[in-house]
């Protein structure tokens, strides 16, 4: 045999991780990655982390980024040695971690023989003696081995192993079963064997999964059908000679009766064949899916057979776990949140502390809109795949805009919007991404005003290309806005946002677009230091300045005379930009396709899976609520993030002792704060229902200070009373 590389593990990095204040995870998974039963613990791996689910009360502790020293969410298997010892292996960056329920140690490509490099570790199995054997997604890698101390890794260059790349792998007394797709071979620790179609009669069916039934016979899972191995004769059972249901499988697992249990996914002939689970005796196939059992997912995948046969599985399109017990099915969701869908497209923050969020339409059940107050979740309905734009009026209404129509939320009621313009037509390409509501109560949208009709006689089809126009309603009427009848240019409309003066801004590709309530103003390239026409995201800030993303992580300023640029001077993976947002103290921020950048006017700060708990994903959509707090949607549920602590309603700031009045509220002029025992200097602050700021003013202890009505239009607003740079006060007041 060949020499071996072997190396021995001189330091390891222990961590303890307390919860970070700063971030806060509202998770949700599509799918399940693994499942591992420890006693009455199962363990399951997700993309947004670990989950210990206990399987006698329920009662979940999640482990993610955020908690515990996880180098990524992305989990792909789990297995606990006879010791009660978690392994747990990761996707993304490929790392190996050892729990045993109070320490974590982390072992990578630097402490290691582990490739690192993004190569994702794919499976864990505990051999012989508790030793670790590890397989990755990478063709060159070959097989790994840990006993603890020392590493071995297996390769065609240093073993009998006949392939670098170990596609599934189980664990039986001393061998170790592989496959590398079509081959079946083993290892006992001196001895390769190696089956193949020139010197045995298998099959030479790609091999999903490899496991062993009580007999000791070797169990092979093709995408049609199972393969039994005796030790001298594979015998196939599949569609040829069984009456297998499915023949899209992924996973097995087999019970003490030696039933053959495997997960199958759906796929869509006419008519489609549902996905669940199936159930092998040797002679017949029974399948278990959502026509004839109580399957919520029709996609399952993996599965894991318990101690007493009862059978846990995966949903891979809801993200649940079930549960089969004889006869009796249930099911348990491992999220921490009341998201029915991963992918958060649109969050909005509206008054109080409610929170509106919008995702990706569930596949099967559950609305894709949820309201959450931090303390519960609440389904609504009215979003969905067809849904453009949801909004927050300056009174707490939340409007959204569908093919349909528009309709608007308040106090528990659903209200529709008569008689909007157009909003729909067949086989014509939409994007009527834009609305906003003004401080006056007036609801501006995008809409389609025609289509022009094109043929090409090269290819003798038509083509329709749609036009756009913008739409006011002031409660009662609708007034468009075309370049027949004012001064909007044929173009697409992208964004519309207000500013603290009532003002509307409209953003299209031929240039940015003001609104005074009598006047309109056009600024382009042509006529003013805009710095680009094609304006798809921007944002206005207190003092009328209008902030740009450049493209490339940076940010343009334009005050309506000058551009200012502000180059992003990092160095980072992820160029692409999305929406520009302004927190409450006015400064910019903006997504990246798998971060989000930061502007203070001097610093630079960037968030990203390396440096924050962020999960490996998009981030999709960003909104600021009115203590600070940056909701940030991805692809795998929303995080919440405020440096130097998230406030949500039970730890707003409100020492007791500090005592202050407010009066009148509501007001019509102004309104007083009266202070007794807030010591030194305070700032008050108010804002906005966007979370911008309105207008600052000081006071002292002992003194009343009045706060004039400047720039406040009729509607709620949140003050924020500070002192030394400490929030000590927050609530609420209306202006009259």
């Amino acid at each position: 045999m060949r020499n071996l590389i072997v190396f021995s593990l001189i330091c390891l990095s222990s961590h303890i991780y307390p919860q970070t204040a700063d971030w806060q995870y509202y998770a949700k998974d599509n799918s399940i990655n693994s499942l591992t039963l420890d006693n009455d613990n199962l363990w399951v791996g997700l993309n947004s982390g670990l989950l210990k689910l206990n399987t006698i009360d329920g009662s979940k502790a999640f482990y993610n980024r955020i908690n515990s020293p996880l180098p990524e969410s992305w989990i792909s298997d789990v297995a606990v040695d006879g010791n009660g010892i978690k392994w747990i292996t990761t996707w993304i960056k490929g790392t190996l971690l050892r729990f045993d329920d109070n320490q974590w140690i982390i072992y990578d490509e630097y402490n290691s023989p582990l490739p690192g490099n993004g190569c994702s570790l794919t499976n864990v199995e505990i051999g012989n003696n508790n030793d670790i054997w590890l397989s990755t997604a990478c063709i060159n890698t070959g097989l790994i081995k840990f006993d603890g101390v020392n590493w071995m890794v297996y390769q065609t260059s240093n073993s009998g192993i006949p392939s670098n790349y170990i596609f599934a792998m189980y664990c039986s007394g001393n061998k170790v079963w592989m496959t590398s797709s079509l081959d079946l071979f083993s290892f006992d620790g001196t001895n390769w064997t190696i089956y193949n179609t020139e010197n045995s009669n298998i099959s030479g069916h790609t091999i999903f999964d490899i496991d062993e039934d009580s007999q000791g016979n070797i169990w092979l899972l093709h995408g049609n059908g199972v393969e039994k191995f005796d030790g001298h004769t594979f015998t196939l059972f599949d569609n040829s000679n069984t009456n297998i249901p499915n023949i899209n499988n992924y996973k097995f697992d087999i019970d003490s009766q030696d039933n053959i249990w495997t997960t199958c996914i759906s796929y869509g002939f006419s008519p489609e064949i549902l996905g669940g689970i199936m159930k092998f005796d040797g002679v017949q196939w029974t399948k278990f899916d959502t026509l004839n059992a109580d399957i919520p997912d029709i996609d399952i995948s993996p599965i894991l057979i318990g101690p007493s046969d009862e059978l846990w599985y995966g949903c891979a399109n809801l993200g649940m776990v079930g549960k089969k017990t004889g006869d009796l099915w249930t099911v348990f969701d491992p999220s921490n949140s009341g998201l029915h869908h991963s992918q958060v497209r649109q969050i909005v923050n509206g008054t109080g502390h409610a929170t509106y969020i919008g995702t990706s339409q569930p596949k099967l059940s559950g609305s894709a809109l949820v309201g959450f107050d931090w303390g519960s979740w609440i389904d609504l309905p009215y979003y969905g795949s067809n849904t453009y734009k949801m909004t927050i009026s300056t009174d707490g209404k939340l409007y959204i805009k569908n093919r349909d129509g528009i309709r608007y939320y308040q106090n528990g009621i659903w209200h529709l919007i008569p008689d909007p313009p157009t909003l729909y037509a067949p086989s014509v390409p939409l994007g009527l991404s834009a609305m906003s509501a003004d401080a006056a109560g007036n609801i501006w949208i995008d809409y389609l005003s025609g289509v022009e009709t094109y043929f090409d006689p090269n290819t003798g089809q038509y083509y329709y290309v749609a036009k756009e126009g913008l739409a006011r309603f002031d409660g009662n009427s609708w007034t468009t806005f075309t370049p027949e009848n004012s001064p909007i240019p044929d173009a697409d409309i992208s964004q519309i946002q207000t500013d603290l003066n009532g003002n509307t801004w409209i953003g299209t590709n031929q240039g940015l677009l003001l609104n005074t309530g009598n006047d309109w103003l056009v600024y382009n390239t042509s006529n003013s230091e805009i710095p680009f026409n094609n304006i798809y995201s921007f944002a206005v800030d207190s003092s009328g300045s209008v902030w740009f993303p450049d493209c490339n992580l940076g940010f343009y300023r334009f005050d309506l005379l000058h551009s200012e640029h502000f180059p992003y001077p990092g160095i980072s993976k992820d160029r692409y930009t999305g929406e520009v947002v302004l927190d409450i103290d006015g400064t910019p921020w903006q997504t990246g396709l798998f971060s989000l950048i930061h502007f203070d006017g001097k610093e630079w700060e960037e968030f990203n899976a390396e440096n924050a708990p962020l999960p490996y994903g998009n981030v999709l959509s960003l909104s600021i609520d009115q203590n600070g707090n940056k909701w940030i949607g991805t692809q795998f549920g929303v995080m919440v993030y405020k440096a130097g602590g998230v406030i949500t309603s039970s730890n707003s700031p409100v020492p007791e002792g500090n005592n202050y009045t407010i009066f009148p509220n509501p007001f019509s002029e102004y309104f007083e704060i009266q202070f007794d025992n807030i010591p030194g200097k305070v700032i008050i602050s108010i804002y906005n229902t966007k979370a911008q700021l309105v207008c600052e003013t000081t006071g002292n202890s002992g003194s009343k200070v009045m706060v004039p009505r400047k720039n406040m239009h009729p509607g709620l607003y949140f003050y924020r009373i500070s002192t030394g740079g400490k929030l000590v006060a927050a609530g609420k007041i209306v202006a009259l």
